[in-house]
């Protein structure tokens, strides 16, 4: 947590298939000690649809997290927490834990669920869970980040260390982004 407050994170996603491998008080503690340390945990414990807000360049963004891996995933409510989110928010940041390990393309249902959720108003969707990288798509009015590979979590295999860190800008008419490449290196 010191590193990631070093690094400047200011949210991090707590929905993913291993929040609940020690149960609902660790995983309290560990959104607990991200927020003591000034990080947001974003996302619930069993895909609670929380929104959290944060106002920047006089926007106001709401970011929500969820996994569809390990936990029940009712999409209807998902979709209509991002809807509501969109009416109150001028962007909307979905953290989605989803996809089919070490492939380097998202399966059918996942780029189906990804284009419903820019359809209920999703503007950008940070992907992970593959380990490796997948494509960016431009679809509509948004972008969706199907998987941004590995960041720290260092595994065995070249496609599983490449990573990339995905900065997108906000202007009137539209979003613009760049990646930049990263390589886990020893």
């Amino acid at each position: 947590v010191d590193l990631l407050t070093q690094w400047r994170f200011s949210h991090l996603s707590v929905a993913n298939n291993h929040s609940a491998d020690y149960g609902m008080e660790a995983w309290k503690q560990s959104a607990d000690v991200l927020r003591t340390k000034g990080i947001v945990p974003v996302g619930g414990y069993t895909n609670e649809t929380n929104v959290e807000t944060v106002t920047a360049g006089g926007q106001e963004f709401a970011f929500l997290g969820f996994q569809n891996l390990t936990l029940p995933f009712n999409k209807k409510v998902v979709l209509s927490a991002i809807t509501d989110a969109a009416k109150s928010h001028d962007v909307v940041v979905v953290s989605m834990h989803w996809g089919e390990e070490y492939q380097s393309e998202p399966d059918f249902s996942t780029v189906q669920l990804a284009r419903e959720m820019i359809d209920s108003g999703a503007d950008i969707i940070f992907g992970h869970h593959p380990h490796v990288l997948q494509p960016v798509e431009r679809y509509k009015d948004g972008l969706i980040f199907y998987s941004l590979g590995n960041f720290i979590f260092d595994q065995a295999g070249e496609a599983q260390n490449s990573s990339m860190i995905a900065t997108v800008d906000i202007f009137e008419d539209g979003l613009s982004y760049f990646t930049t490449p990263v390589e886990i290196d020893g």
